[in-house]
């Protein structure tokens, strides 16, 4: 269930929106809603600073802090690869010591981490060890902080963030509804086999995974090349994201994450808001709708005005999660993602792509049919409607 993993140490009941910001230029640059950038834009405004996943010159997912507005569409849209987290934690530290605002965005995991770190969380997390919460949070600080200088200075960290000496609202945490983390060898051999098949000199120098050039419920992978050439596919054709959303590739850590849930140690969950058309469908606009949850006290003062700009409408914590169960569940182990990530390492993204075709091939052939279906049917409506309006 979803509240049997509960993270929060507020006490007070997570509070859950529908909600999208009432400026198309935002959210046509964003994932979902566009909530993100309200958020970032606030701690900007007074004179802080934000981290948040960014790609850097060689498309390798690094997290980045932003100081400016101008600077801030690198931290905007979703990565799905792992993001080097460097010395943010220790950074993130220093800036609240000095007084300085700072939002952090992340995954679950690494919100976690960056919360046990600034011994926010002691009690609550203490009562984690008798679970797999502290391997996971040390597995995703692991695998996460791959720089040999983070590792390097590992106990210094530990050492370091022991007193709390700054104030706790200069700090909001903002984490995502997150599916899981592919491995890092599994994009970068993705990256190569994108050069290869597009016939391109070098690697791509943009991607973006949540184009929304065929719509939010259906949107793109896009990656565009210096040469000028641009590679555009909807996502459940991409070969890198049928492996991702199929499971194929993921992390081992996250086939048991512990960050689930609606209850969480962060100020804020962002996440795409799936199931709209069900249960929302005046708000519907395929143009992206976040699901927020608000978790603390600090979050629900924020929201309150950031409310001036959006639109929203109040959710149950089940309707959060409706068709997006990432939000409270682990995603299940591939019964050949072992297999895949080994040999991804000898032979490439090519057994990768040997498994994508054969799910593609089928889903090519299921929306061919459905196509035609659609067809005939329009074709009947007409004959209809014809022979009603001439009888």
């Amino acid at each position: 269930m979803a509240d049997d993993n509960n993270m929060s140490i507020n006490n007070i009941r997570t509070e859950a929106y529908a909600a999208y910001v009432n400026k198309d230029t935002i959210r046509s640059h964003s994932t979902s809603g566009g909530l993100f950038t309200l958020l970032a834009e606030r701690t900007i405004s007074a004179g802080g600073v934000v981290y948040g996943a960014a790609f850097d010159e060689d498309l390798h997912v690094v997290h980045t802090p932003v100081r400016s507005l101008d600077e801030l569409d690198r931290l905007r849209r979703a990565k799905y690869a792992p993001s080097r987290m460097g010395n943010t934690f220790a950074e993130v530290k220093a800036l609240l010591e000095q007084g300085t605002p700072v939002l952090f965005s992340g995954t679950p995991c690494q919100v976690a981490g960056l919360h046990h770190y600034l011994k926010l969380d002691a009690p609550t997390l203490e009562s984690m060890k008798s679970s797999e919460g502290m391997e996971e949070l040390s597995a995703a600080s692991e695998q996460m902080c791959t720089d040999e200088k983070v590792k390097s200075h590992k106990s210094d960290n530990e050492v370091g963030a022991i007193s709390i000496n700054w104030d706790r609202d200069k700090l909001i945490l903002m984490d995502l509804v997150c599916h899981g983390v592919p491995t890092e060898k599994a994009w970068e051999s993705y990256l190569k086999f994108r050069q290869q098949e597009d016939q391109q000199e070098t690697l791509a120098s943009e991607v973006n995974f949540r184009s929304k050039s065929t719509g939010w419920g259906q949107y793109s992978v896009s990656m565009k090349y210096p040469s000028g050439y641009e590679y555009s596919c909807k996502s459940h054709y991409d070969s890198y994201m049928i492996a991702f959303v199929g499971n194929m590739i993921l992390r081992p850590a996250c086939n048991k994450c512990q960050f689930k849930g609606v209850e969480r140690c962060s100020d804020f969950t962002l996440g795409d808001f799936w199931g709209v058309w069900d249960l929302k469908p005046e708000m519907n606009d395929d143009k992206g709708i976040s699901t927020v949850l608000v978790h603390s006290e600090k979050g629900k003062r924020i929201w309150q005005e950031l409310c001036k700009k959006v639109i929203s409408e109040p959710l149950t914590l089940e309707e959060s999660y409706h068709l997006n169960p990432s939000m409270i569940e682990a995603s299940a182990v591939h019964p050949m993602r072992d297999e895949l990530l080994s040999r991804i390492e000898t032979e490439g993204f090519a057994p990768v792509e040997a498994e994508a075709a054969k799910i593609r091939k089928e889903r090519m052939e299921h929306d061919a049919a459905v196509e035609k279906a659609n067809r005939s049917l329009i074709r009947r409506v007409k004959r209809k409607v014809k022979r009603i309006l001439y009888s």
